[in-house]
This record gives structure tokens, C-alpha cells and sequence, in this order.
């Protein structure tokens, strides 16, 4: 990406450009005639911008701040004096920068439905002024009561670094982002030691489910979001994942006091630690060695390995995953969503076989379920 020096450079050329022509068209010469709008998606094109939807966005912000102005062009018609025209240009461009110089790095994606989310990391005031996510954060900041300000146990944070990974699509983004930075902000912590990561949602035809354009959650075992790792001196200390296990304040003081209570979903987080540990085959292997320990820590939760099974399925992971439907199948023996999902994991690598027995297990169990007999019809066909 360019540097915002030479986007500076870029943006002055460009003003000096239309001033020029302005000039042309006030001393009777035949100039182009150029719209307010047009300075912006030169602006965005020099400093690597994309997205309609944002130059849209950029375009009407600008115009709605010079009335006067809207759908107007400078050219010799507008008779506008030449030093007022330099004026309104640098106000212009001042406007521009200062409006939008935080976002020049953050990403966006349009999902299925043609919303617009944010993925790669990005800065907090982009959730507090975005139209698209300003609406859910506000509410939930505003009105989550927090009972604990700068308490003494608080201080213990003050060094400590949290990397947030979420989804702007997630309603649990949604729902425990803004209650925890109301937390934060209420116990007299830095912000600074924020960072925040948005990961992708399930995008059809493209691998990309609760990962980062750059892979920025690699090797951080996420699965669930919102996912909150707490670092100290560097190193992980904790992590909250995906809601807390008690409440907010509380999960917060036991990690600040080096208590911290184990995260949920822990037969997810199990099975992730013996994948760090071991090769698929030496799993295998020793499968009564953690067979029913994962039973037990599943505590009934059918989606847990599921949702892994899909986030490994998506990073290439192919073995693992299918590891997870499988144990899954036999976890979960009368859910025909288990078979549902291992059927639709097999058809992907090429298992047809396989594939088409999953499915018509989900039928022997929901004969309704018509996703199921229409994908055993396409892979019998095959």
C-alpha cells in the first residue's frame, strides 16, 4: 500500500489539476467541466481505496457538507473567483483527510445478502461510526451497566494486551464486543492495548470462513467469536471465547488476579490442543485415550465440534476435520444434522461414497429434510 506521503502527493496533483482547469474555463477557454464528486474517487484510487459502496459514501459526505455545492461542476458557467475556488479545494481536501484517514486501511466484504462487513484488522472508532455497525455498538455500549469502576483489581490489567477476533456478520459479535469495551473503558484502561481482528463469515465458493485476508488468525486455535486473548509480557494468558463463562466483570478480575476460569466450549479447545500436539495418525491410534474424555466436556453440545470441524474444513485442514464429523457422528448417533454436515464435508474432498451414506442416514432420521435428499439425488447422479 502506498504510503500516506505519496497519497499527499497524489491528491495535491490532483487539486492542482482542477484548479488549473477552473483557471482555463474563468478566462474563457474551453475546459472539461468537473464535479465536486469526481476529486474523490481520484483520492481513493491513489490511496488504494475500494468499494463502491465507500466512494459512494465518501462522495455524498463531502457534498452534504458544501450544499451549496451538490451536483454543482467548477467550470467558467460556476464563475466562481479563482482564490475562492483554491479555498474551497483545500477545505475540501482538509475535509477528506480528516474524515477519513483512520479507515484507510480497513477492508470491507459484501456477503450473499449485499451487506457490507469488515474484514482484517481495523480500528475501534470504525464500529463507533460506520453507519453499517455504529447502530449495534452504540446500543449495546450505552446500555450495559457495569457494576465495577477502576477497581483495585483493575490495576493488574493495566499492562495486559487483548487481541479481539469477531465477525461484524456474529451475533455475539454484536452482542459481547461493545459490552466488553464499555467494560474496559469503565475500569480506567487503555484502549490503546485493543487490538481488533474481523474474520470473514461463510462465503459461498470461497474458503474463507472465520479467516482473516491475511490469515491473521493462523495458529490462535480461533473457532468461536468473538474470541478475546489476553498477552502478557507477550505471552497468552487467558482468553474468553465467545461469551463469558461467568459474567464479564468476573471472568475479567479472575484473569486480572491470575485465576483465570477455564474457556467454553473446552471439548472444542481439547481436541485443538491434541491437534497441536500430535500427527492425525498417532490421534487415531490412541482414540481411548480421549474418546470419552471429549464426550464428557461436550456436555451434550452437538455444534461444538461441528463449528471446529467447519473452520478446519475451510483452512485446508482436511483430515483434522473430517476427524471432528466423524467422532461427532458417533457422539451424536440420532442428530441427522451430524450426518448432515459429514456428508457435506465427504462430498467436498471427493468421498462420494462416503458422502451418499451420511445422507441417507439424515433421511432414515428426518425424511422432511429436503436439502439432504437433494444433495443425495446430485451426488448419485454423479
Amino acid at each position: 500500500m502506498r504510503s500516506t506521503r505519496r497519497c499527499l502527493f497524489d491528491l495535491i496533483l490532483n487539486l492542482c489539476l482542477l484548479i488549473l482547469k477552473n483557471e482555463e474555463a474563468n478566462n474563457g477557454g474551453e475546459a472539461d467541466k468537473i464535479s465536486l464528486a469526481t476529486l474523490i474517487p481520484v483520492r481513493r484510487r491513489s490511496c488504494c481505496w475500494s468499494g463502491d459502496q465507500q466512494r459512494q459514501e465518501k462522495i455524498i459526505s463531502v457534498e452534504n457538507s458544501f450544499p451549496n455545492f451538490k451536483g454543482t461542476t467548477l467550470s467558467s458557467s460556476n464563475k466562481l473567483p479563482t482564490m475562492k475556488t483554491k479555498y474551497i479545494l483545500f477545505l475540501l481536501s482538509i475535509l477528506h483527510i480528516s474524515t477519513s484517514s483512520f479507515a484507510q486501511n480497513t477492508q470491507y466484504y459484501k456477503d450473499q445478502d449485499n451487506n457490507t462487513h469488515l474484514t482484517g484488522p481495523f480500528q475501534l472508532k470504525v464500529l463507533e461510526t460506520d453507519s453499517n455497525y455504529s447502530k449495534w455498538f452504540r446500543k449495546g455500549y450505552d446500555e450495559f451497566l457495569v457494576n465495577s469502576k477502576k477497581s483495585g483489581w483493575a490495576q493488574q490489567l493495566t499492562g495486559i494486551e487483548v487481541e479481539v477476533f469477531l465477525g461484524t456478520w456474529c451475533g455475539d459479535s454484536q452482542n459481547w464486543v461493545p459490552k466488553f469495551v464499555k467494560t474496559w473503558d469503565q475500569l480506567g484502561l487503555d484502549r490503546k492495548n485493543l487490538r481488533f481482528t474481523a474474520l470473514y463469515d461463510n462465503i459461498e465458493g470461497e474458503s474463507k470462513y472465520k479467516q482473516g485476508p491475511n490469515r491473521e488468525e493462523k495458529n490462535k486455535n480461533i473457532h468461536r467469536v468473538p474470541t478475546f486473548i489476553f498477552y502478557k509480557n507477550g505471552q497468552e494468558i487467558s482468553r474468553i471465547v465467545e461469551s463469558p463463562v461467568n459474567d464479564l466483570e468476573t471472568d475479567l478480575a479472575q484473569i486480572a488476579t491470575g485465576i483465570p476460569s477455564k474457556p467454553n466450549y473446552r471439548g472444542a479447545s481439547y481436541m485443538i490442543s491434541l491437534f497441536n500436539q500430535k500427527n492425525i495418525t498417532e490421534i487415531k491410534a490412541s482414540e481411548r485415550d480421549y474418546f470419552y474424555t471429549v464426550y464428557r466436556l461436550l456436555k451434550g453440545n452437538a455444534s461444538e465440534l461441528n463449528t471446529l470441524g467447519y473452520v478446519l474444513l475451510e483452512a485446508g485442514r482436511v483430515d483434522e476435520a473430517l476427524l471432528l464429523f466423524e467422532l461427532n457422528a458417533r457422539y451424536f448417533r440420532f442428530d441427522p444434522n451430524v450426518y448432515d454436515s459429514y456428508g457435506e464435508a465427504l462430498a467436498k474432498v471427493g468421498q462420494t461414497g462416503k458422502a451418499i451414506e451420511m445422507y441417507e442416514r439424515v433421511l432414515l432420521l428426518d425424511r422432511s429434510n429436503r436439502t439432504a435428499a437433494e444433495q443425495l439425488a446430485r451426488l448419485r447422479n454423479k
